[in-house]
């Protein structure tokens, strides 16, 4: 489980994305994980999104020869929780992802990943967060 805190005075999202809107055109946390310790130019990972709204988006993304494919319309068990603060400054989100599901084989040391904060200023993006994870012991796992 990945839980964010994204303080900011205004929110650049909308409750329902219109047509030709992404996910990540808005306010969006991100995260990009790997189950079989991939990195980089080949293999595969996956990208989670959630806005202020609960909008989200899971997508697997196929790396050959320095070529990304984007495999969307699947769903791999994201639990997911979205709440805009009451006092106006900011919003909190939850991503609950099952390792399960994207094929990991239980060795901690093949998940690698990060993850985004994405601000929308003026219809342009903006990152004000980025964290690195790799982890030679993974605290929620069972390994």
């Amino acid at each position: 489980t990945a839980k964010f805190e994204v303080r900011t005075p205004e929110i650049h999202a909308s409750p329902v994305l219109e047509p030709g809107v992404n996910v990540y055109d808005q306010d969006v946390v991100e995260i990009f994980l790997s189950v079989n310790g991939a990195v980089g130019r080949k293999g595969s990972y996956f990208e989670f999104e959630l806005s202020p709204y609960d909008n989200t988006l899971q997508v697997r993304i196929n790396v050959a020869n320095g070529r990304k494919k984007f495999v969307e319309g699947i769903d791999y068990g994201m639990v997911h929780k979205a709440t805009i603060r009451p006092e106006g400054d900011g919003w909190d989100g939850e991503i609950t992802i099952p390792l399960a599901a994207l094929g990991w084989q239980g060795r901690s040391s093949k998940i690698v990943g990060n993850a985004f904060a994405g601000k929308s200023i003026f219809g342009h993006k903006a990152w004000f967060y980025n964290l690195y994870i790799h982890l030679r012991r993974c605290p929620f796992c069972s390994s």
